[in-house]
């Protein structure tokens, strides 16, 4: 589980030999940045192991659709208001 989740988060960072790249330049230390590549490669393991959560999903309340219907409509009717009136369709 852990590793094919990895290859599926990180394929961008994963060589053909199957090697994880990580990288850092950060700092002006050797020694610094290999400590630092190490800290992120951890990071990046325990985030791929982490499960995310699973999105509960909420109805919209019916008072917030009325609101966006009556939204809707008011706007139609600004913009139907601007556009010139046509009476007379018959002779042009």
């Amino acid at each position: 589980m852990g590793k094919q989740r990895i290859k599926k988060l990180y394929s961008n960072r994963i060589t053909e030999k199957g090697e994880l790249i990580v990288e850092s330049q950060e700092l002006r230390s050797q020694a610094r940045n290999r400590a630092r590549a190490i800290e992120r490669l951890n990071d990046l393991v325990f985030r791929a192991l982490k499960r995310p959560r699973r999105r509960i999903s909420t109805k919209i309340p019916k008072r917030v659709k009325e609101k966006r219907l009556q939204e809707k409509k008011r706007q139609s009717e600004k913009k139907r208001l601007r556009k010139p009136i046509r009476a007379f369709n018959n002779f042009n």
